[in-house]
Formats: C-alpha cells, sequence, structure tokens
C-alpha cells in the first residue's frame, strides 16, 4: 500500500483491483443507470473497450435501448429497481 493515503482510498484501490481481477464480468452502475464501473471480464465478454463503456447508460449498454427497461415496458426484469428501492443486492447471471 502507498504512504499518505488514507485508509479509505487503500481499500477502494484494493476493492478495485480484486474486481478487475476476478474472472465473472461485473458493471457497477448509479441511481441514474450510468455505468461507473467495468472490470476486465466483462470488457473481454462484451468485446469494449473501458472509455466506451464507462458514462453509458446500462439500459443502452445491456439492451440498446435509449430509456429504463421498467419505463419502456420491456419484458425483463431490471434488477437495479430491487438495489435503489429496497436496498437489496442482486446478481444476475446470463448466459454466454
Amino acid at each position: 500500500m502507498r504512504e499518505g493515503k488514507g485508509p479509505m482510498t487503500n481499500i477502494e484501490s484494493i476493492s478495485k483491483e480484486v474486481l478487475h481481477n476476478i474472472g465473472d464480468g461485473v458493471l457497477v452502475i448509479d441511481r441514474e443507470y450510468k455505468i461507473i464501473f467495468v472490470n476486465k471480464a466483462m470488457l473481454q465478454l462484451c468485446g469494449q473497450r473501458r472509455e466506451d463503456v464507462i458514462g453509458q447508460k446500462c439500459h443502452k449498454f445491456s439492451h440498446q435501448c435509449p430509456v429504463p427497461c421498467h419505463k419502456k415496458g420491456i419484458s425483463v426484469i431490471c434488477p437495479h429497481i430491487n438495489v435503489f428501492k429496497i436496498g437489496e443486492s442482486v446478481s444476475v447471471v446470463t448466459d454466454t
């Protein structure tokens, strides 16, 4: 760990490093449905570059839909609704 950084910065750094190096694809999405983190495995799965994914809306990235899925009536259950509304963690497994 680097000296001169607070403990939270070190934890965040270590967490990002772990997430980047696990074999499963991981996206982190904020309350505005914007992708704020993508790991190496997800980039390999989708064949895109990090700078092309970060900042995209998840519904555009995952479903090529210009609005959040639940607002469009798409027959996809949006796992983020549970996270944002009731605080339950969600894991989504898709066929690749």
